[in-house]
């Protein structure tokens, strides 16, 4: 029997982690704004600031490596096109 690779034409989605949630009027690729609070990286779209009043705009990592990744898959591309150069 011979070994077969199988390819696929969009990679499987990764499980975002857990218990965030994207506010709803963000889009991947966004400008973001990222800053340092002190006890946690807080994320928001740019130009915006967070606002406690609005706390639903804004994610919240404390964990640096967490917040990393995540800001690269924001701007990662989706797919690849090889005519485009």
């Amino acid at each position: 029997m011979k070994n077969r690779t199988i390819h696929l034409k969009k990679p499987l989605p990764e499980p975002e982690p857990e218990g965030l949630l994207i506010p709803h009027h963000w889009h991947k690729g966004q400008l973001l704004n990222v800053r340092n609070t002190g006890a946690d990286y807080t994320i928001t779209l740019h130009p915006e600031e967070y606002d406690h009043r609005a706390p639903e705009r804004a994610l919240h990592f404390t964990n640096p490596a967490e917040c990393q990744d995540f800001i690269s898959k924001w701007y990662q591309r989706e797919h690849f096109d090889p005519r485009a150069r």
